[in-house]
């Protein structure tokens, strides 16, 4: 039988600063998508004046249906919402950062699992980009993930 080793205070450093990475990038990805969608309604919303205006009936169709789409998505999605509760996780895990180098291995498992039980779920497309982010932020330079297509242009709008 082996035994079980348990996690070094480092470890659970590294832990704090990849949720601090994690929710970032999901904060930003949201907040981004909040925007894109914000912009699809303004534009269509003048669109649609425009097309009313013009009497063309097509230009209308068309931005009824981009805005019903844009509509759908915010009310499916709350990236707004999800943006705020990223942005929150994001200043617990900052503020364990701080706080983490003066707690033994133990405290500071106990302190993450506590900000772990409150922080949401994000995309799984943005776990590689944190990681990578933590090891480039934690001073190492070996040991990076592959990111897939979706990985990539997930951290690119983040």
């Amino acid at each position: 039988m082996t035994e079980a080793i348990s996690p070094s205070h480092d470890d659970h450093m590294f832990d704090v600063h990849y949720g601090h990475w994690y929710n970032l990038k999901c904060e930003r990805l949201y907040r981004r998508f909040d925007v894109m969608l914000s912009f699809v309604q303004l534009v269509g919303g003048s669109g649609a004046a425009l097309a009313v205006i013009n009497q063309s009936s097509g230009l209308l169709g068309v931005v009824g249906v981009c805005l019903a789409v844009a509509a759908t998505l915010s009310l499916l999605v709350q990236p707004a919402a999800k943006a705020e509760a990223h942005a929150r996780a994001k200043r617990a895990y900052t503020r364990l950062m701080a706080e983490g180098i003066k707690l033994d291995a133990d405290a500071l498992a106990l302190r993450v699992a506590e900000v772990r039980v409150e922080a949401p779920t994000g995309p799984t497309a943005l776990e590689a980009p944190a990681y990578n982010a933590t090891l480039r932020a934690t001073g190492r330079d070996t040991g990076f993930m592959r990111q897939g297509p979706l990985g990539w242009l997930a951290n690119a709008i983040a």
